[in-house]
C-alpha cells in the first residue's frame, strides 16, 4: 500500500476523493447527528423518520447507536421543499 499524500492528492490508497479532500484540508468533515438533532431539524417524530422510505440512511455508531450525515438530511430538506414548491405553483 503506498502512502498517502498531504498536498495535491486527488485520491487517498483507498481511492476516495472526499477523504482527500479532507486531508487537504479543502473540505469540511461532515457532522454526525443524533436522532434529536434530526427529528429538530425536519419536524418529525421518530417513528416517523424510520417509517420514510426515502429517507437518508443511518451511520450506525455503535451496536444500539445511530446517527444520520448533516449533508444528507441538509440535501433531503432541501429536496423535499423543491417538491413542495412544485406542487404549489
Amino acid at each position: 500500500m503506498e502512502p498517502l499524500k498531504r498536498k495535491g492528492a486527488s485520491m487517498n490508497s483507498f481511492g476516495n476523493k472526499q477523504t482527500a479532500a479532507l486531508l487537504n484540508g479543502t473540505r469540511q468533515p461532515d457532522r454526525l447527528l443524533r436522532l434529536a438533532e434530526v427529528c429538530a431539524m425536519v419536524s418529525l417524530k421518530k417513528w416517523t423518520i424510520y417509517a420514510l422510505e426515502n429517507f437518508p440512511p443511518r451511520v450506525r455508531l455503535s451496536r444500539r447507536a445511530v446517527a444520520w450525515r448533516e449533508s444528507d438530511i441538509t440535501r433531503w430538506i432541501a429536496a423535499r421543499e423543491q417538491v413542495n414548491a412544485g406542487a404549489e405553483a
